[in-house]
């Protein structure tokens, strides 16, 4: 399942996303950049913003 999020930013440990719809999200799933998949978890949560953590 895909769903639509903004960057807000990244670094190479982590990104802030927006959602861009209200949905229940798991504490560790896949994010797509470009063509690259980064596994991540979530470090916190406020409403539609998320602190992502990417895991090796």
């Amino acid at each position: 399942m895909r769903l639509p999020a903004l960057l807000k930013n990244a670094s190479p440990f982590g990104a802030k996303i927006e959602m861009l719809e209200d949905w229940p999200t798991p504490e560790r799933f896949y994010v797509l950049f470009g063509h690259r998949l980064e596994l991540c978890r979530v470090i916190w949560r406020n409403e539609r913003l998320m602190g992502l953590a990417y895991e090796d």
